[in-house]
């Protein structure tokens, strides 16, 4: 979340990107990493991309294991 803050984009998805191929049943790293699409946080709204932030949600449906109740509220919240 702190590169998206610091408008390092591109680092910001590597790094969340690295983080759920490592750990892809951690279902609150496609959560957080949605959330900055979602516009749940509000820092940059210039980055509010619904069907980006639904991708990844998608994908933690698919790959995630733990909390899977949590991250279905998030994707059907959008």
């Amino acid at each position: 979340m702190l590169y998206f803050l610091l408008g390092l984009i591109d680092l910001g998805d590597k790094m969340y990107r690295i983080l759920v191929k490592k750990f892809p049943s951690f279902t609150f790293g496609y959560i957080r990493w949605g959330d900055q699409y979602a516009g749940i946080y509000n820092y940059n709204m210039e980055l509010f991309n619904p069907e980006k932030a639904l991708s990844i949600y998608k994908m933690g449906l698919k790959n995630g294991r733990e909390d899977m109740k949590i991250l279905s509220r998030y994707y059907k919240m959008l």
